[in-house]
Protein backbone atom coordinates (compact mmCIF):
# COMPACT_ATOMS: atom_id res chain seq x y z
CA UNK A 1 0.00 0.00 0.00
CA UNK A 2 1.05 3.35 -0.81
CA UNK A 3 1.02 5.39 2.39
CA UNK A 4 0.80 9.40 2.39
CA UNK A 5 1.71 10.64 5.34
CA UNK A 6 0.30 14.75 6.53
CA UNK A 7 1.00 15.79 10.04
CA UNK A 8 -1.46 17.86 12.04
CA UNK A 9 1.01 19.98 13.65
CA UNK A 10 -1.21 21.35 17.16
CA UNK A 11 1.19 23.11 18.33
CA UNK A 12 1.05 26.23 16.05
CA UNK A 13 -1.87 26.75 17.49
CA UNK A 14 -0.73 28.28 20.72
CA UNK A 15 1.76 27.78 23.20
CA UNK A 16 -0.05 30.24 25.64
CA UNK A 17 -3.20 28.19 25.34
CA UNK A 18 -3.57 25.62 29.13
CA UNK A 19 -6.28 23.81 29.35
CA UNK A 20 -7.63 22.90 33.07
CA UNK A 21 -7.96 18.83 32.24
CA UNK A 22 -5.60 16.08 33.81
CA UNK A 23 -2.59 15.12 31.76
CA UNK A 24 -2.69 11.97 29.43
CA UNK A 25 -1.49 9.22 31.11
CA UNK A 26 1.77 7.62 29.49
CA UNK A 27 4.50 9.63 29.08
CA UNK A 28 3.54 12.32 26.63
CA UNK A 29 1.18 10.11 24.65
CA UNK A 30 -2.31 10.79 23.81
CA UNK A 31 -4.83 7.74 24.09
CA UNK A 32 -8.45 7.99 22.60
CA UNK A 33 -10.32 7.37 25.18
CA UNK A 34 -14.24 4.91 23.89
CA UNK A 35 -16.88 6.79 24.62
CA UNK A 36 -19.31 5.74 27.26
CA UNK A 37 -21.46 8.71 28.24
CA UNK A 38 -18.60 10.57 30.08
CA UNK A 39 -18.97 13.58 26.86
CA UNK A 40 -21.14 14.17 24.64
CA UNK A 41 -23.29 11.27 22.60
CA UNK A 42 -22.13 12.53 19.25
CA UNK A 43 -18.13 11.77 20.26
CA UNK A 44 -17.06 8.48 19.53
CA UNK A 45 -13.93 9.03 21.05
CA UNK A 46 -11.98 11.65 23.04
CA UNK A 47 -8.25 12.43 23.93
CA UNK A 48 -6.66 15.05 26.14
CA UNK A 49 -3.30 16.88 25.16
CA UNK A 50 -2.02 19.82 27.31
CA UNK A 51 -3.31 22.14 25.53
CA UNK A 52 -6.77 20.72 24.00
CA UNK A 53 -9.63 18.11 24.15
CA UNK A 54 -9.64 16.19 21.40
CA UNK A 55 -13.39 15.11 20.10
CA UNK A 56 -13.85 12.27 17.39
CA UNK A 57 -16.93 12.08 16.05
CA UNK A 58 -19.04 10.58 12.80
CA UNK A 59 -18.74 14.09 11.12
CA UNK A 60 -15.28 15.38 12.23
CA UNK A 61 -12.45 15.35 14.49
CA UNK A 62 -12.30 18.70 16.94
CA UNK A 63 -9.75 20.26 18.07
CA UNK A 64 -10.60 22.23 21.15
CA UNK A 65 -8.35 24.77 22.89
CA UNK A 66 -8.93 25.66 26.53
CA UNK A 67 -9.34 29.19 25.04
CA UNK A 68 -10.51 30.32 22.09
CA UNK A 69 -12.52 28.33 19.07
CA UNK A 70 -12.69 24.83 18.27
CA UNK A 71 -11.28 24.14 14.93
CA UNK A 72 -12.91 21.43 12.97
CA UNK A 73 -11.10 18.80 10.61
CA UNK A 74 -13.60 17.36 8.19
CA UNK A 75 -12.99 15.06 5.29
CA UNK A 76 -15.84 16.59 2.65
CA UNK A 77 -17.39 13.97 0.12
CA UNK A 78 -15.77 10.99 2.22
CA UNK A 79 -18.41 7.99 3.45
CA UNK A 80 -20.25 8.27 7.01
CA UNK A 81 -17.06 8.10 9.45
CA UNK A 82 -16.87 4.78 11.25
CA UNK A 83 -13.95 5.09 13.28
CA UNK A 84 -12.48 2.12 15.36
CA UNK A 85 -9.86 1.12 17.33
CA UNK A 86 -6.79 -0.12 15.26
CA UNK A 87 -5.60 -2.63 17.80
CA UNK A 88 -6.17 -3.58 21.27
CA UNK A 89 -6.99 -1.10 24.30
CA UNK A 90 -3.95 0.00 25.81
CA UNK A 91 -5.81 1.45 29.03
CA UNK A 92 -8.37 2.22 30.80
CA UNK A 93 -10.48 5.11 32.71
CA UNK A 94 -13.13 5.33 35.18
CA UNK A 95 -14.92 8.31 35.69
CA UNK A 96 -17.02 8.37 39.12
CA UNK A 97 -18.62 11.73 38.71
CA UNK A 98 -21.59 12.72 41.31
CA UNK A 99 -23.51 10.38 43.82
CA UNK A 100 -25.53 8.03 41.60
CA UNK A 101 -23.33 5.31 40.72
CA UNK A 102 -25.65 4.40 37.27
CA UNK A 103 -23.90 7.95 36.17
CA UNK A 104 -20.69 6.74 36.53
CA UNK A 105 -18.34 5.70 34.08
CA UNK A 106 -16.19 2.32 34.43
CA UNK A 107 -13.08 0.86 32.33
CA UNK A 108 -13.64 2.86 28.62
CA UNK A 109 -10.99 1.41 27.12
CA UNK A 110 -8.20 3.42 25.94
CA UNK A 111 -6.47 3.02 22.56
CA UNK A 112 -3.04 4.08 20.73
CA UNK A 113 -4.51 4.51 17.46
CA UNK A 114 -8.42 4.69 15.49
CA UNK A 115 -8.82 3.56 12.03
CA UNK A 116 -11.23 4.37 9.46
CA UNK A 117 -11.65 1.68 7.03
CA UNK A 118 -12.92 2.70 3.96
CA UNK A 119 -13.54 6.92 4.35
CA UNK A 120 -13.08 7.20 0.26
CA UNK A 121 -12.93 4.28 -2.01
CA UNK A 122 -9.07 2.27 -1.19
CA UNK A 123 -8.50 5.10 1.36
CA UNK A 124 -8.18 4.63 5.24
CA UNK A 125 -7.75 6.78 7.57
CA UNK A 126 -5.73 6.70 10.70
CA UNK A 127 -5.46 9.08 13.48
CA UNK A 128 -2.80 8.53 16.45
CA UNK A 129 0.09 10.74 18.54
CA UNK A 130 3.24 11.63 18.17
CA UNK A 131 4.09 12.86 21.44
CA UNK A 132 1.67 15.77 22.25
CA UNK A 133 0.66 16.01 18.32
CA UNK A 134 -2.26 14.44 17.18
CA UNK A 135 -1.40 12.92 13.61
CA UNK A 136 -2.98 11.30 10.79
CA UNK A 137 -1.88 9.25 8.12
CA UNK A 138 -3.84 8.20 4.58
CA UNK A 139 -3.12 4.76 3.80
CA UNK A 140 -4.22 4.41 0.21
CA UNK A 141 -4.35 0.54 -1.67
CA UNK A 142 -3.34 0.23 -4.95
CA UNK A 143 -4.78 1.92 -7.60
CA UNK A 144 -7.01 5.12 -4.64
CA UNK A 145 -7.41 7.75 -6.14
CA UNK A 146 -5.22 10.54 -3.44
CA UNK A 147 -7.51 13.44 -5.41
CA UNK A 148 -10.77 12.21 -3.49
CA UNK A 149 -9.47 13.26 -0.77
CA UNK A 150 -11.22 16.76 0.58
CA UNK A 151 -9.88 18.11 3.91
CA UNK A 152 -11.67 20.96 5.50
CA UNK A 153 -11.15 22.97 8.49
CA UNK A 154 -13.51 25.30 9.95
CA UNK A 155 -12.47 27.96 13.23
CA UNK A 156 -8.71 28.01 12.18
CA UNK A 157 -7.59 31.21 10.56
CA UNK A 158 -4.53 29.75 9.59
CA UNK A 159 -3.92 26.60 7.12
CA UNK A 160 -0.42 26.14 5.88
CA UNK A 161 1.44 23.30 4.11
CA UNK A 162 4.81 23.21 5.32
CA UNK A 163 8.26 22.45 3.13
CA UNK A 164 7.69 18.83 4.54
CA UNK A 165 4.38 18.41 3.75
CA UNK A 166 2.75 19.00 7.14
CA UNK A 167 -0.30 20.68 7.77
CA UNK A 168 -0.23 23.83 10.26
CA UNK A 169 -3.01 25.05 11.48
CA UNK A 170 -3.21 28.17 13.69
CA UNK A 171 -5.93 30.55 14.69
Amino acid sequence: MTRLFFAVLMAALSSTMLQAVEQPLAFGSVRFEENRGQTDSQVQYAARTRTHQVFVTAKDVVFSPAAGPAIRMDFGGARPARWRPAGEAVDSISYYIGKDPAKWVKGAPMFDRLVWRGAYPGIDVMLYSRGEKIEYDLVLAPGADPSRVRLRFTGADRVDCDSSGAIEIGP
